[in-house]
């Protein structure tokens, strides 16, 4: 008995995958599966970042009282993404669907990447979707990175967020470091530093 089982929830889950969450999302919206179909084709799918996809399709298809419960398994299931890369910035995207109440979550789930470049793309990301009285919070997860030309370019990207003077000083505060990250840096990281994508970079500072 045990045996049969395997085999099909085996072929269950082998079914699911096949089925592709752009095909989901199409059933979803017309009409043709609700959202207790695809999530239950979620909970089966073997890849979490197809599964996320399809659970953030019906989240964005979901009534208000529903949200709650879809944000919370939605953020469960992408947090069970392998590739940093990928996670973070499929936790970004969810952002801007999520209940209010998880936001702060979503962040601390970025944050928390130790690939710290993937951390640093997942911070400008969600910052983007965030409101305004987060950014603080993003700005203080910038600081942490101590890769410190990563920590420049990712606390430029996120103050120019920002918004009159605390636009000016979360700014002053990454060329302060980036000054520092020049002190401290050979000749040949210092004329890399200086090169064209931290030019890019500065040409935001106001």
């Amino acid at each position: 008995l045990a045996l049969r089982y395997g085999l099909l929830a085996t072929s269950v889950q082998d079914l699911a995958s096949a089925l592709k969450p752009e095909l989901m999302a199409r059933f979803l919206s017309t009409g043709v599966w609700g959202s207790d179909y695809c999530l239950a084709w979620a909970a089966f799918a073997r890849d979490p970042q197809q599964s996320t996809e399809v659970v953030h399709e019906t989240l964005k298809a979901a009534r208000a009282t529903d949200s709650h419960e879809l944000g919370v398994l939605a953020l469960d299931t992408a947090e069970a993404i392998a590739d940093p890369d990928n996670r973070v910035l499929k936790i970004a995207g969810l952002a801007k669907d999520l209940p209010q109440f998880l936001l702060r979550r979503a962040l601390d789930i970025v944050a928390k990447c130790d690939n710290e470049g993937s951390r640093s793309g997942g911070l400008v990301a969600i910052a983007e979707s965030l409101p305004k009285s987060m950014l603080f919070h993003v700005l203080q997860h910038a600081k942490q990175i101590t890769q410190r030309d990563i920590a420049v370019r990712t606390i430029v990207e996120i103050a120019a967020l920002f918004e009159g003077s605390a636009r000016d000083e979360a700014m002053a505060d990454a060329l302060q470091k980036f000054r520092d990250l020049l002190d401290s840096a050979t000749t040949r990281d210092r004329a890399r530093l200086l090169g064209r994508d931290h030019n890019q970079l500065l040409q935001k500072v106001p």
